[in-house]
């Protein structure tokens, strides 16, 4: 998978999601909650590093904004989910 990016819509405050093939083309409203990596590892018990491991091999979708990155947090929500379906050891 490859980075994503946004592009930020002028008219309606939306968010164009490009770069993963799950995501490509959906259109998030500007009052999603982005979490920093920070957030993400405190929230969950895992380090940062852990999170950016996550987001660099595409398990964990992310935004970058310059160097940062930043998740979603419906979309934490959605994987860390999936990932209570998936058998043990099979961590990304």
């Amino acid at each position: 998978m490859s980075q994503m990016s946004i592009e930020v819509g002028t008219a309606s405050d939306t968010y164009r999601c490009c770069g993963t093939d799950d995501l490509v083309g959906q259109t998030m409203k500007a009052e999603m909650k982005l979490l920093t990596v920070r957030e993400v590892a405190a929230s969950i018990g895992r380090t940062e590093r852990q999170i950016y491991h996550w987001t660099d091999t595409g398990f964990l979708p992310c935004i970058r904004v310059g160097a940062s990155k930043f998740i979603n947090e419906e979309t934490l929500f959605v994987v860390l989910k999936d990932a209570e379906k998936r058998p043990p050891g099979d961590d990304a």
